[in-house]
């Protein structure tokens, strides 16, 4: 907004998980740091949950030509867009991160998802 008295326009381009090299090593590297970490982090969490997420993120994975397209199209548009999603990943990103912060939290503590911590290490943190 600050730019629009310049008739500068701005857009944001949020992609969701993208087939690209990063997406294909981070998981490995996250592997491998853990395993290089101290034995009293490493306890605090759960091993299969870096493999489980990383076969959920593989397969949310897109093609990043959706990307391009749309950084295509914001440059050639008289009037871009603020906000850009690319992918139905970004976009229900989108939705769940618009949900009230106690909500999220609630969702994360209650659930069995194999996300960060362990669920004793998180009741200890709530405490």
């Amino acid at each position: 907004m600050e730019l629009f008295p310049w008739n500068i326009y701005v857009s944001n381009v949020n992609p969701g998980f993208m087939s690209t090299p990063l997406l294909s090593t981070s998981a490995k590297f996250a592997l491998e740091e853990f395993q290089s970490a101290p034995k009293d982090i490493q306890e605090q969490y759960n091993i299969d949950a870096m493999s489980e997420t990383d076969g959920v993120v593989s397969a949310l994975a897109e093609d990043p030509s959706i990307v391009a397209n749309r950084i295509i199209h914001l440059v050639q548009a008289r009037y871009p867009v603020l906000n850009n999603y690319c992918g139905w990943g970004a976009n229900i990103f989108r939705v769940i991160l618009m949900l009230p912060r106690d909500v999220l939290e609630l969702f994360m503590m209650k659930s069995e998802l194999p996300i960060g911590p362990k669920a004793s290490v998180r009741r200890q943190l709530q405490m």
